[in-house]
């Protein structure tokens, strides 16, 4: 994610783990409302359930290490919000917490 990066690099002391940690914080009252969006739909066709088709979206790994405590908390919050998974919450917190790129409104980047 490089407008992650970008804020890393404008905040030199904050690390990946801190700022991911900050979007949790800073967007916790939304977290839900803004995973909706992210989800995975599914639907039924007889039988069976299939997955809707998704608009790919272009995130780029963003490397982060964190206490097993913190893991935990976060998958408090993937409970919580009912989040598909740890990455997902984590796209949506940092996607509505992070500054856009200046001439840039590709929220993915």
């Amino acid at each position: 994610m490089e407008r992650a990066r970008s804020y890393v690099r404008a905040h030199p002391e904050k690390t990946n783990a801190d700022v991911v940690i900050d979007a949790l914080i800073d967007k916790s009252d939304d977290l839900a409302a803004l995973v909706e969006p992210l989800k995975v739909k599914e639907y039924t066709v007889g039988l069976f359930r299939r997955k809707a088709p998704q608009e790919v979206k272009n995130h780029s790994a963003l490397p982060v290490r964190m206490s097993p405590e913190n893991w935990a908390a976060i998958d408090k919050l993937v409970e919580q919000t009912k989040a598909d998974n740890r990455s997902q919450l984590c796209v949506a917190a940092l996607d509505a917490f992070l500054p856009k790129l200046s001439g840039n409104d590709n929220s993915d980047d």
